[in-house]
């Protein structure tokens, strides 16, 4: 009889083994599931949100119910491979990512009832908290197969162990474990190390196409950073579009700013034309959220085209300083055709052309600043100015020594401001201060034939500016426009806001700008001798806030106005 019932126990251990590597299946299926997640790619790049948390405790909590589910009925108890999803659960996403899967299946094993239902649930959750902490025990930040083989071991063993304390009665549960212990033990454990095969073979994958994406994309941006230097514009757009459809295998590639296409090239490009307004509905989304965005099929791009051969894409930001500058855009004929690939390449190289727009503008700014600074100087010591303030200070020592004696204090005082003055900003009161030392000097040498009026909140006095900014639009004011008229004219400076911009103009009723320099004024290099020249003033605005922030000029008859708005907060702007 004793022989028999080895024999029969035997026979049923060799039954399990078959039965339960049958049901292992749901473990491959699992993890393939689990390696295409967005968990699983943040897995290992970052910390796991709470949310993704949440969603790793469901999913393997799911598996580990269908382990229960796929059991083999043996003596009133279910044999199976349960175990697998909450060990797992807590070596990937820690103590209490695995209690939460466990404690899932544990509670179905548990309402499915038999006399080892509340020992089998017990043990289910206690694994999976358990297999937790064997990570940090074993201080490996790599889940090894050895060590899913040492927690499936130990998972099982202590299964075993609680069954046989709990589960009443005990005769009945010393004959399932001597059944069901090693089938149950060696299965879950290969199932576990299946699993994280699977996934660190899945990650070593993910990490080869990432490795060969960055090594393609900094090929590209090598090839394309001469050109972006110089900002994103037509030009530049269409040479970098060029050299990434050379070397990505999509169909077209697109460039874009907030507004319009700046470059598009391969197919399509017969009516996604550059210059022209954006025509996609998928590239305005990308401009509004900051997010990448992929379209699967023609009607998620949303081109306006009827016969647009466009099939899927792949739009991602261009950002510089966390804010949207344009669009880069993969496209290929076919729906569906973006692959993980592209995207990653896509989002590589996003990445790498915002740092170099960011460094090209940087650049631009220390530029401007360095030339800014120098012409500003030069401007203000120029000969011809410190001529003409000398002969009328010279005019009134004899004549009015009271007078030449203030002239003078605030000629000094003019140089050590401008000389004086390294900072970026200053504050509308210390540039009104240069400016009203500049046109003490300037008025006494006009006489009446200069007025001059200001138009300034008292509240304002405090916002802060960019230093030298009204002052040569003052200067060019009388220079090129009350100076060669005979009977002279008026200044009207003028500070405003209005919702959030705040608002700058100087306006004189001199001669106005002939019709052949109109044209010119924007242009690097002219108006030599003309303060720091319009054309700086407008650069230096433009680096300093953005495109849209640069100089405007109305030229009436009457009277000529230069003006621009700069972003205003009452709160920031005002304290500084």
């Amino acid at each position: 009889m004793k022989e028999l019932f080895f024999f029969e126990q035997n026979l049923s251990a060799m039954y399990l083994f078959v039965k339960l590597f049958e049901a292992i299946g749901i473990i491959g299926l699992g993890a393939y599931f689990f390696t295409q997640s967005r968990i699983f790619k943040n897995l290992f790049k970052r910390k796991i949100t709470i949310k993704e948390r949440i969603l790793m405790i469901i999913f393997f909590g799911v598996i580990s119910m269908a382990g229960t589910y796929l059991g083999i009925p043996i003596k009133g108890a279910l044999a199976n491979t349960r175990a697998v999803g909450a060990i797992v659960a807590g070596l990937f996403g820690g103590p209490a990512v695995g209690l939460g899967a466990g404690f899932i299946a544990g509670l179905h094993r548990y309402f499915l009832g038999g006399y080892t239902g509340f020992a089998c649930g017990l043990a289910t959750t206690i694994e999976g908290f358990l297999a937790g902490f064997l990570p940090r025990i074993t201080k490996n930040e790599e889940i090894s197969t050895v060590i899913g083989l040492a927690a499936g071991i130990l998972g099982e063993a202590l299964q075993m162990i609680i069954i046989l304390a709990v589960a009443k009665p005990f005769n009945e549960a010393l004959e399932l474990v001597q059944i069901i212990a090693l089938p149950m033990m060696t299965v879950n454990s290969f199932g576990i190390v299946l699993f994280i095969h699977l996934v660190n073979k899945s990650k070593s994958d993910l990490e080869k196409i990432e490795a060969l994406q960055a090594h393609k994309a900094l090929k590209i941006a090598n090839q394309t950073i001469s050109h972006l230097r110089h900002g994103l514009n037509h030009h530049s757009a269409n040479i970098t579009a060029n050299i990434i459809l050379n070397m990505s295998e999509v169909d077209a590639v697109a460039i874009t700013d907030k507004y319009k296409i700046l470059a598009h090239v391969g197919i399509a490009s017969d009516h996604h034309i550059p210059n022209s307004d954006l025509l996609t509905a998928l590239t305005n989304q990308v401009i509004k959220t900051g997010e990448l965005t992929i379209a699967n099929i023609p009607e998620e791009i949303g081109c306006k085209h009827r016969n647009c051969p466009l099939g899927s894409a792949v739009v991602v930001p261009l950002k510089i300083r966390n804010e949207v500058v344009g669009t880069l855009k993969f496209y290929h004929s076919k729906s569906k055709s973006i692959s993980p690939v592209k995207v990653e390449l896509a989002k590589g190289l996003a990445q790498l052309l915002s740092t170099q727009l960011e460094l090209g503008q940087l650049e631009a700014q220390a530029k401007l600043k360095t030339t800014a600074e120098l012409k500003a100087l030069q401007a203000q010591i120029n000969p011809h100015f410190l001529f003409n303030a000398l002969n009328t200070i010279i005019f009134f020592s004899r004549n009015n020594p009271e007078t030449s004696r203030q002239l003078l204090i605030h000629l000094s005082e003019f140089f050590r401001k401008t000389l004086k003055n390294d900072s970026d900003f200053v504050s509308l009161n210390e540039e009104l201060a240069l400016i009203k030392s500049y046109l003490t000097i300037e008025k006494a040498r006009f006489g009446d034939r200069l007025e001059v009026k200001y138009q300034i909140p008292q509240e304002l006095l405090n916002v802060k500016i960019p230093t030298f900014i009204l002052q040569p639009l003052v200067e060019n004011a009388i220079k090129h426009g009350i100076a060669p008229k005979i009977e002279g004219g008026k200044i009207i400076i003028k500070v405003t806001y209005e919702g959030k911009k705040l608002y700058f103009s100087v306006c004189d009723t001199g001669v106005g700008i002939p019709r052949d320099q109109k044209e010119k004024i924007f242009v690097k290099g002219f108006g030599k001798g003309i303060g720091i020249g319009l054309s700086n003033i407008n650069e230096r605005l433009k680096a300093i806030y953005g495109s849209e922030y640069c100089l405007k000029i109305e030229d009436n008859p009457d009277m000529t106005q230069v003006w621009f708005y700069i972003p205003y907060n009452s709160e920031v702007a005002v304290n500084g």
